[in-house]
């Protein structure tokens, strides 16, 4: 069965990444706006009603697809772990419940919780969380460059994740913890 699309939803997906990159992106990844209240500023942006943009943002959480090796790794919890993300209540709210993430991993620590969007303080979060204190007992995985070198400032092991073959490649180099 198709579902129309309603006029101005083509422009939400792009409208989302403008934003999240920008101030109200950064705002919402620290909690200071809440899902309704960013979707209601993109809405009325695109001319499209609140219901639709939220319904569209929900639906895009569900269609999450994980990478085929990392997600293995992840799901064999060899060791205790933590997802640790810059993301908006959107991931707590529809991402978690979705995938069961709640149910894979130790502790999740969401930058929308914890008022902070940097990623090292996030990690020592989660290191605690954990029950650890020594952030060379703790490894971040992560896209982002900025991200695994403040990690690495800190101490902290890291891997810059450059896509999924890559990693199924190099994933017996990575550290035993």
């Amino acid at each position: 069965m198709d579902v129309a699309v309603p006029e101005g939803l083509s422009q939400l997906d792009r409208c989302v990444s403008r934003a999240r990159a920008g101030d109200v992106g950064s705002a919402w990844n620290r909690g200071e706006l809440n899902f309704e209240e960013f979707a209601s500023r993109l809405a009325t942006d695109v001319g499209i009603g609140i219901d639709d943009a939220c319904a569209h943002m929900q639906r895009c959480c569900v269609s999450i697809r994980f990478f085929e090796h990392a997600w293995a790794r992840a799901c064999a919890h060899s060791m205790p772990q933590a997802i640790v993300t810059v993301n908006p209540d959107l991931f707590t709210r529809f991402v978690v419940p979705n995938h069961e993430l709640n149910t894979g991993f130790d502790t999740i620590v969401t930058s929308w919780q914890e008022g902070t969007e940097d990623k090292a303080e996030l990690c020592a979060i989660a290191l605690e969380r954990l029950g650890g204190s020594d952030s060379a007992e703790a490894m971040l995985i992560d896209n982002i460059e900025a991200n695994v070198d403040a990690w690495r400032a800190r101490g902290g092991q890291a891997y810059l994740f450059a896509g999924d073959a890559e990693f199924a490649r190099s994933e017996l180099a990575l550290p035993a913890f």
